[in-house]
């Protein structure tokens, strides 16, 4: 797996958090309040990269379609970060 910059980790780790609290994923307004990021297109576009990086799959049939890929057995919130942003 790739490193995560800060930001992308943020995202990343918000979404662990908001799973293991609710038990299901968040909606990108959701995930965008939470991070205080005034711009979806912004969060879709690190979610597309989380995706790439093969750190989350999406689904396209459902409304919160956020899966974290576990790889490993690692545990999601304690992947490495990149050193930049």
């Amino acid at each position: 797996m790739e490193s995560l910059t800060p930001k992308q980790k943020k995202i990343y780790d918000s979404i662990v958090k908001y799973q293991n609290k609710n038990g299901y994923s968040p909606t990108t307004e959701e995930l965008a309040n939470i991070n205080g990021i005034k711009s979806v297109s912004s969060i879709y576009q690190t979610l597309k990269i989380l995706e790439n990086k093969q750190y989350i799959v999406k689904s396209k049939l459902k409304h919160r379609n956020i899966n974290l890929i576990e790889e490993n057995g690692h545990n999601p919130s304690k992947l490495p970060t990149a050193q930049h942003d």
